[in-house]
């Protein structure tokens, strides 16, 4: 994997945490490793859940993310309901939490939608489940890789059969993401029919 990223030009820095970007600089401030020149600096990575959400006055965990139960339920509001960086998602069978990012948040999203259609119709919705650790990344549009961990193993899987993983994963996220919407605003899609 590291040897797939030096060779489009990305340097790793293990261990190395994000402090400051310094845009005036064109630098970048890393705990421990100082400072680091930079073109550009892009934020990527959900951390922590908005502040907002402690003012809300709903359960939250110790790391300020709603505590939710496996529908999505905000525990003990009724019919407030939470996915995503601010709510602590995990899968009930492991008790694992999810990560925060897109390829956690889409299948939320889209499993909530089945939630909220069950539950208007006085039935019991889908349980969450989590997916497994898999992580595309593209290096460039004819190029990257796939991280998988699984059965407590690290495989990556690089060349054409990484880059179409890759690309495959996309797709179905992007054609999820557009389901999601259609059933969120049904009317939108008729429109484009």
């Amino acid at each position: 994997m590291e040897k797939e990223l030096s060779e489009v030009g990305v340097r790793i820095l293990h261990g190395a945490r994000a402090e400051a970007y310094r845009e005036a600089e064109g630098a970048l401030l890393l705990r421990g490793a100082g400072m680091v020149p930079v073109g550009a600096c892009v934020w990527t990575l959900g951390l922590r859940p908005n502040p907002l959400v402690l003012q809300l006055g709903l359960p939250v965990e110790s790391n300020g993310k709603l505590q939710i139960d496996a529908h999505y339920h905000v525990k003990g509001s009724g019919n407030i309901y939470a996915i995503g960086d601010c709510a602590h998602v995990f899968d009930p069978a492991t008790g694992k939490p999810d990560g925060m990012t897109c390829k956690e948040a889409i299948p939320q999203a889209a499993r909530l939608t089945k939630i909220l259609k069950a539950e208007l119709a006085g039935e019991k919705g889908p349980a969450h489940t989590s997916y497994t650790n898999l992580f595309c990344i593209g290096l460039g549009p004819d190029r990257g890789f796939i991280w998988i961990q699984k059965w407590g193993m690290n495989i990556v899987l690089t060349g054409k059969l990484g880059r179409q993983i890759r690309k495959l994963t996309w797709d179905i996220a992007s054609l999820m993401s557009r389901k999601v919407t259609d059933q969120l605003h049904p009317e939108a899609g008729q429109k484009q029919a």
